[in-house]
């Protein structure tokens, strides 16, 4: 049978103990954000870079679009413009959800 000293030291040790737990786990966790972040935010900025290419890529098509006769190669362009349009508007929608997953990110950050 344990006195009730011995009881009372094992108790703070096990509290040492969990409390040492936590601390390792609070900073895996805040190691395990910081890559996240580091992942999302080159990601946003890939994404960015891309869509800016893209942009430019429909801009340049327009304007020689704009700059043909009729002809079949302006229907061609044509074509290709709202091909790219089409890209671009499903590439601003991918971007969109990734700014709710960063919105739903720093909620998370606030709770923690």
């Amino acid at each position: 049978m344990l006195k009730k000293g011995q009881k009372s030291f094992r108790f703070q040790f096990e509290i040492l103990k969990l409390d040492a737990e936590f601390d390792q786990s609070l900073e895996a966790f805040q190691k395990s954000q910081k890559y996240e972040l580091k992942l999302a935010e080159e990601t946003l900025r890939e994404q960015l870079k891309y869509l800016q290419n893209v942009s430019k890529h429909l801009e340049k098509e327009k304007s020689e679009l704009t700059n043909q006769p009729k002809s079949s190669h302006s229907s061609v362009l044509s074509q290709a413009v709202k091909k790219i349009e089409k890209q671009l508007r499903h590439e601003e929608m991918e971007l969109e959800e990734m700014k709710k997953i960063g919105k739903g990110f720093a909620r998370a950050s606030q709770i923690f």
